[in-house]
């Protein structure tokens, strides 16, 4: 079976926290499915709120370090490994892909037009066609450095934890931009790097 993404979307909320279930076809994209958010029990609030300001979190989503990113996901569920993205790339573009590379012409089947407080998160470019093919509907709410709390990339970029680890000190994440058209490949530091978490159905 192929594992595929999709998207978390109700009563317009956008979160940041999605799932990725066990499905057999591309059709499988259309569904969609909530889950319970890791940050909001109170004896685990992990992640860092865009801003530092908790009432950013509904809209926005956290920021993940990898650790935290490693134990985010609810009972049944995990983080994707960059393989599940590479499946998934594959799948939508149905193009034959190296699993370790920047991957061409693929982010706009990821990636998907909307807007927040009237500002369209995605600014068009004709080098990206965003056609959100995958049902991944990913959003432009960048990326963090934790450990200054620094928000980059906000309306420009989006990027994702994999589970996959380089060394004890740095892991794979998978991120996009809004004027270029990878699906680009990074190595981010797991303490201070902050990403957002996306997870996949455990197989039984």
């Amino acid at each position: 079976t192929l594992e595929q993404l999709r998207l978390i979307f109700e009563a317009k909320e956008l979160i940041d926290q999605y799932c990725i279930e066990e499905f057999g076809s591309p059709a499988g994209f259309s569904d969609l499915k909530k889950v319970g958010l890791a940050y909001t029990t109170t004896e685990n609030k992990i992640g860092l709120a865009y801003l530092d300001c908790e009432a950013t979190s509904d809209v926005m989503g956290r920021f993940y370090s990898w650790e935290e990113a490693m134990t985010a996901c609810p009972d049944g569920w995990r983080l994707p490994a960059e393989s599940d993205f590479h499946k998934a790339a594959e799948v939508v573009t149905g193009k034959s892909l190296s699993l370790m590379e920047d991957w061409k012409d693929v982010n706009g089947a990821f990636m998907v037009y909307a807007s927040f407080n009237g500002d369209q998160l995605w600014e068009y470019w004709p080098a990206v066609k965003v056609s959100n093919d995958s049902g991944f509907s990913a959003l432009s709410f960048g990326w963090c450095n934790l450990g200054e709390k620094k928000f980059q990339g906000v309306t420009k970029s989006a990027a994702f934890w994999t589970a996959d680890e380089v060394n004890t000190s740095q892991a794979v994440y998978r991120y996009m931009v809004v004027d270029k058209p990878y699906f680009y490949r990074g190595i981010g530091d797991k303490e201070n790097f902050g990403a957002s978490v996306r997870c996949i159905k455990i197989e039984e």
